[in-house]
């Protein structure tokens, strides 16, 4: 092998090449060191996967989105991810994209696996455009709770869904006000 600064080949007395000499006291350390605990292994590893995941400025949900959102809806989503910590109300003026920055939001929680189970609560006439949104907009599975299991289109969202199959997989409860309100008999 030749040597990355002269370009000469030339083999070292272990018979490793010359440029692994610079090496040598790192690997006379490390062979000195006490053994490795398992556990302890585990946990770096585990740190380290945290650390290196993106923070709320990279949009990871972005790429699966069906739709291209606009500027002003990714920075209200970011604002409430970042400040927030996705606890945030979304109180814009009608027509803004208030159903598209909670899904952003929602969205991005999800696939974190920071939302295991959501409830969106939202008015009555709003129910179906929220269940669309998400389905159509987000690829979100939805299902109708509390009593609006009653409603036309309960049959259709949710069939043979496994209870606990993870939160990527795990449909968004949606319910009206009214719904929301009143206990659901089990």
């Amino acid at each position: 092998m030749a040597d990355i600064r002269t370009g000469q080949s030339g083999e070292h007395e272990a018979g490793l090449p010359d440029v692994f000499t610079l090496y040598a006291p790192l690997l006379a350390r490390l062979r000195a060191a006490a053994p490795v605990d398992r556990q302890e292994s585990l946990l770096v590893d585990e740190a380290v996967g945290v650390w290196s995941r993106p923070g709320f400025d990279t949009f990871l949900s972005v790429a699966s989105l069906r739709f291209e959102p606009f500027d002003y809806q990714l920075q209200a989503a970011r604002s409430a991810l970042r400040r927030m910590r996705g606890r945030a109300i979304p109180a814009d003026e009608v027509g803004l994209g208030k159903t598209i920055e909670a899904g952003l939001i929602l969205a991005e929680l999800r696939l974190r696996g920071l939302a295991d189970r959501t409830l969106v609560i939202t008015p009555a006439g709003l129910v179906t455009q929220w269940q669309e949104e998400l389905e159509r907009k987000f690829g979100v599975p939805t299902v109708l709770a509390g009593r609006d299991r009653d409603a036309p289109g309960w049959e259709r969202d949710a069939p043979g869904r496994q209870p606990g199959a993870g939160s990527a997989d795990r449909p968004v409860a949606v319910a009206s006000l009214a719904a929301a309100r009143r206990s659901s008999p089990r």
